[in-house]
């Protein structure tokens, strides 16, 4: 019982170090903490000289709610060499006659039906391996049917960053639209974990093997995504825009990693049952299928996001069934610290990076179902039980 209150007390104090830590970097540093990292309208002239030819890839399984408001935001886009590719990828719904309609007003739009699904394929991947077979441009973006590009400048922006600082990869965090209560509860706290100063700069660190990317939004230089392969190389996986990422950091490649949530927006999940899916489909092969690096996630996300708000109830329960003592009244005091250093990082987020924290006191909430669905997603791929998404399942090969 020692060992356990002093277990208890250590992280507590960990915890507490490591909110005070990123509530100050914001505090005193606001606008140099993020500033490197934020791609805006207005951070390039966005008079390119001679603008590179641009293919956009949109991968479309089924997608007959969101197509035409991608394509008429990509109708918007003040970038004047760009072609756009549509894969409809063995879609049973009315995909394709939308990007038809698309065709006729413009030149610029291509419809590929994609062919019938090769054994140890990723849907996605064939999708967009048949895409880029076509594509002419010299960079290559991969773009997600649900993606809503809501600047005219988003590209060239895109482009004009990743020809000054000769980026590889560039990929963005977007805003994210959250909706619904379970969307607005868990989301947000992925983006409370990743859009820090610390995280961001050890992705976009080339020595460093931290690596994160944003499927949705995949800005590639052709030239290496040809030279590492591409699609081809990784069409089993099922997380195919880390793994991509991962081979080009290692390959010594340069991988940006950004804030663009002025440029373009993004609802990735509409119900819980999307998030479950989605994120049992790719947590646990984030991790490389490593139990041992589940396990710590889970217990890390319990630590960080979910102990200081346990602590509180807990505190209070002590001090009224057993009186109150010192020990418990310094737990006490640094649950609530910690849990109002988050709901003002979560409000400072909120005004940085446009981050939902309507529902920031439900955190330990949203902590827990993202502890469950990482449960799931480890036992599913480890027992080689399968995932599933837009309609297939895909085993463990």
């Amino acid at each position: 019982m020692f060992f356990l209150a002093n277990l208890c007390l250590i992280l507590m104090t960990v915890n507490l170090l490591f909110y005070l830590a990123l509530f100050f970097s914001f505090i005193f540093n606001r606008q140099a903490s993020l500033a490197p990292y934020l791609l805006t309208e207005d951070r390039f002239p966005g008079n390119l000289k001679s603008p590179p030819r641009v293919s956009v890839l949109i991968p479309a399984r089924n997608e007959e709610e969101n197509i035409g408001n991608c394509l008429n935001s990509l109708f918007k886009q003040d970038f004047p060499n760009l072609e756009i590719i549509v894969i409809d990828d063995q879609s049973t719904d009315g995909t394709a006659r939308i990007v038809e309609e698309f065709q006729e007003k413009s030149k610029s739009v291509k419809l590929i039906r994609g062919k019938k699904l090769p054994p140890g394929w990723i849907g996605k991947n064939y999708a967009l391996c048949q895409g880029v077979q076509k594509a002419r441009g010299e960079y290559l973006l991969f773009l997600d049917a649900d993606v809503m590009i809501t600047s005219p400048k988003c590209i060239t922006q895109t482009v004009s960053y990743a020809m000054e600082y000769d980026s590889d990869l560039l990929t963005m965090v977007p805003r994210l639209i959250c909706i619904t209560f379970w969307e607005k509860v868990v989301l947000p706290l992925l983006g409370f974990l990743i859009v820090n100063k610390f995280t961001l700069k050890k992705i976009n660190d080339p020595s460093s093997p931290v690596t994160s990317v944003i499927g949705p939004y995949l800005f590639f230089k052709k030239e290496t995504y040809e030279k590492i392969g591409g699609h081809e190389r990784i069409k089993g996986e099922i997380v195919e825009d880390l793994v991509l990422a991962r081979t080009m950091k290692k390959e010594g490649y340069r991988l940006s990693y950004l804030l663009g949530t002025d440029l373009f927006s993004l609802r990735e999940y509409t119900s819980f049952g999307g998030i479950w899916e989605g994120f049992s489909k790719n947590f646990f092969v984030g991790m490389d299928k490593k139990v041992w690096a589940a396990i710590l996630c889970t217990l890390i996300i319990f630590i960080v996001l979910v102990l200081p708000w346990l602590s509180i109830p807990v505190g209070f329960g002590c001090i009224i069934f057993y009186g109150c003592n010192t020990f418990v009244s310094i737990i006490l005091i640094q649950g609530i610290l910690s849990c109002l250093l988050t709901m003002g990082i979560r409000r400072l987020l909120k005004k940085l990076g446009d981050l939902n924290d309507t529902y920031a006191f439900l955190q330990p909430l949203g902590a827990l179902v993202l502890m469950a669905i990482l449960v799931n997603s480890t036992i599913r791929i480890s027992f080689n039980k399968g995932v599933s998404w837009k309609g297939r399942i895909y085993l463990d090969s």
